[in-house]
């Protein structure tokens, strides 16, 4: 749980302890295609706005798999969902969320 947090690479961690880990957090489904960190931070409630998922971004307090965003409106790549299923958006230092690929 600590790489939850930033103490660690999400990457290595294999499946079911990932998902043993993310089981309380909010979760959400999304498209591949289209879901980019600001779309993220809105669906699953850690912001209120798409507006203040973009601030969130610019003052450098959003994070994709515990890798800072530098671009909100950027879709998230194919690398960043773990293990081809899902990534954990985070705001801040403690609001945490996990994003599940959609099953189209």
């Amino acid at each position: 749980s600590e790489a939850l947090f930033g103490k660690g690479e999400l990457s290595e961690i294999d499946e079911p302890t990932l998902l043993a880990a993310s089981a309380e957090l909010p979760a959400v489904e999304l498209s591949a295609v289209s879901a980019s960190p600001v779309e993220a931070l809105v669906a699953t409630g850690l912001v209120r706005s798409r507006s203040e998922a973009r601030r969130a971004v610019r003052d450098g307090g959003a994070y994709i798999n515990n890798v800072k965003v530098s671009d909100g409106e950027q879709p998230v790549s194919a690398d960043d969902w773990l293990h081809g299923d899902c990534f954990v958006v985070r705001r801040g230092r403690k609001s945490l969320a996990v994003v599940r690929r959609l099953e189209s």
